[in-house]
């Protein structure tokens, strides 16, 4: 199993065992988490103009 960020361009990707969770939070897209134990995501937006 892979998982990694850094690549926000390809954005929330799930397959072959690769899970791939930059969602682009810096550019106003949103911030991803990942849970080990049951594989789940969740999601949150982020403003990227709100530095606070």
């Amino acid at each position: 199993t892979i998982i990694c960020g850094h690549w926000s361009a390809l954005g929330l990707y799930q397959q072959h065992n690769v899970h791939a969770l930059d969602t682009g939070c810096l550019w106003g897209g949103q911030m991803t988490a990942f849970c080990l134990e049951t594989k789940a995501i969740t999601q949150v937006d982020f403003d990227a103009r709100d530095k606070n």
